[in-house]
């Protein structure tokens, strides 16, 4: 994932194999993974201000929010026993 500061989350990989997920205008941080690697939750300040949102890995282009009053903790959207989708 990149941002528009270049601070966004990463792909997978060894440090410095890593590259930028997303090239966007808007500011995504602190992008998790799911366990198997078919998800990826991240943060975004798309809508004006920072929310969670999900996306299927390998990327779709299809993300969808789950947060609706602000969100800053998106691990917690991918531990098993939450389920938010």
């Amino acid at each position: 994932m990149g941002t528009a500061n270049g601070m966004g989350p990463q792909s997978p990989g060894a440090p410095g194999d890593q590259k930028p997920i997303l090239q966007s205008q808007f500011n995504e941080q602190d992008g998790v993974f799911s366990p198997d690697g078919h998800w990826i939750a991240y943060v975004s300040n798309e809508s004006g201000r920072d929310e969670e949102y999900v996306q299927a890995f390998p990327l779709t282009n299809e993300k969808h929010r789950i947060s609706t009053g602000g969100g800053t903790d998106p691990e917690c959207t991918l531990r098993p026993q939450m389920a938010y989708f």
